[in-house]
């Protein structure tokens, strides 16, 4: 383990470029892998606050789904489940299965270098254009205004310059 850290640190230094690692251990082998994921400030490098916050949310799992909102004691949320009759209203299951996002998930993985869940959020083209997926359709409440709100910025922006 020490020798791939150092094989990676002077990778890093003869190429110039840091790159975000992780560590994890394959369950059924239990050998330790490295994922070299792009840097995760390029993420939120020039997006809009709603694209930035959806990322973090994806990602973290902190998103304001049922799973999530009852583990927190969200008032108004009784179960964890999906309306879908999925036991957990996650992240994952709603990018990956839920049959009420279904509209433009074939676009998604069509486009996708690799369809596995964890790859697709950790691919910075990949997260991208899930995070578009969800607020062009609007599904989470919280960034249903985003849309509104991106268009009164653009027409002010536009009026001071002119």
């Amino acid at each position: 383990m020490l020798l791939l850290l150092i094989n990676l640190g002077l990778h890093h230094i003869q190429t110039g470029t840091w790159r975000a690692v992780k560590f994890y251990q394959n369950r059924k082998s239990d050998r330790w892998k490295i994922s070299l994921q792009e840097s995760p400030f390029l993420l939120h490098r020039n997006p809009t606050r709603a694209q930035s916050s959806l990322a973090i949310q994806i990602q973290s799992e902190h998103m304001g789904l049922n799973l999530y909102s009852h583990r927190r004691k969200v008032p108004g949320v009784y179960s964890p489940s999906c309306p879908c009759s999925y036991q957990s209203q996650n992240p994952k299951h709603m990018i990956m299965s839920c049959p009420r996002w279904s509209n433009g998930r074939a676009e998604i993985w069509r486009q996708a270098k690799d369809r596995s869940y964890e790859a697709m959020i950790n691919n910075l083209e990949d997260i991208k254009r899930i995070i578009r997926w969800i607020l062009n359709h609007g599904w989470i409440e919280q960034f249903q205004m985003t849309k509104a709100v991106e268009m009164l910025l653009r027409e002010r922006n536009r009026s001071c310059l002119s």
